[in-house]
C-alpha cells in the first residue's frame, strides 16, 4: 500500500514542467536571439553543448547533491523502478534551480580556460533570465504537494 502511495505521488512529480522541455525551449529561444550574429551556427553548437552539459550535471548530482534528505527516498524507489530513467525527463525546474546552488564547486572540476568559462558563465545567465522570466509558469505551487504522514514516517 505505502509503495502504491508513492507511485502516485512519483505520477505527480511527473506532471511537473520536464526539464528536457525547458532546455530545448531555451535552446531555441536563445538561437532565435542570436540568429541576426554571425557564427550562428557556431553559437548554435555552443548552446547545445552548454545545454547537454547542464543536463548532465543535473541527471548525475540529483540523488546526491540536488534532492534534500527528505526527498531522497521516493528517488530510489524511482530509480529501482526504472534504472535507466534519465533524472532530467522526471524531475521540474525547480529541482534544476538547486542545480545553480552547486555551480561553483562544479566548475572548480571542469578544465575551461578563462575565456570559455566567461563564455559558459554567460550562457548560463542567460538561462538563469529564462528561468527568472517564464517563473510564473514554471514554478507553480500547484505542480508540488506535501508528503502524507506515510511518506514522512518512512525517513
Amino acid at each position: 500500500m505505502r509503495r502504491q502511495r508513492n507511485r502516485s505521488q512519483m505520477k505527480e512529480m511527473e506532471k511537473s514542467k520536464r526539464l528536457d522541455i525547458e532546455f530545448k525551449t531555451m535552446v531555441i529561444r536563445f538561437i532565435k536571439k542570436k540568429k541576426n550574429l554571425k557564427e550562428t551556427d557556431n553559437k548554435e553548437y555552443v548552446v547545445n553543448e552548454v545545454v547537454t552539459g547542464i543536463k548532465e550535471y543535473f541527471n548525475v548530482m540529483l540523488g546526491t547533491q540536488i534532492l534534500y534528505k527528505f526527498e531522497r527516498l521516493l528517488y530510489a524507489e524511482f530509480i529501482a523502478d526504472h534504472p535507466e530513467a534519465p533524472m532530467s525527463q522526471v524531475y521540474g525546474a525547480l529541482y534544476l534551480l538547486r542545480l545553480f546552488v552547486h555551480i561553483e564547486v562544479m566548475l572548480a572540476y571542469t578544465p575551461l580556460d578563462e575565456k570559455s568559462l566567461a563564455l559558459f558563465l554567460n550562457y548560463l545567465h542567460d538561462f538563469l533570465k529564462y528561468l527568472a522570466k517564464n517563473s510564473a509558469t514554471l514554478f507553480r505551487a500547484r505542480d508540488y504537494e506535501v508528503a502524507p504522514p506515510e511518506y514522512t514516517g518512512k525517513l
